[in-house]
């Protein structure tokens, strides 16, 4: 997986090249397992070498003081969120967990 180039971020260093200076974990998964961590870690798999298909579902939690943010460079959303820089996450794309300051 390429790196996004950006100046707001810092370059990825070189892991698969370097393991051995990192504390890389890794888990057999079975379908239905879950994994859960800061988006925060750096992730990601191994491409998928055999004839059945790989599904996930990602489910990302912010707090309700997170801001959307415009970068240059990003990956994009499905579909425009109908933000702007700056505006508190809201609308369909970003729905409050039950329990969780729900009105």
């Amino acid at each position: 997986m390429s790196p996004i180039p950006d100046s707001d971020y810092q370059p990825l260093p070189d892991i698969e090249g370097n393991a051995e200076k990192y504390d890389i974990v890794a888990w057999d998964l079975e379908p239905g397992d879950c994994i859960v961590f800061s988006g925060l870690c750096l992730h990601g798999a191994p491409g998928n070498d055999t004839i059945r298909k790989r599904r996930a579902v990602s489910v990302r939690y912010a707090g309700d003081d997170v801001r959307y943010a415009v970068k240059r460079k990003s990956i994009s959303f499905p579909e425009d969120p109908g933000l702007r820089h700056g505006d508190r996450l809201s609308g369909d794309l970003f729905p409050i967990a039950a329990g969780h300051g729900a009105v």
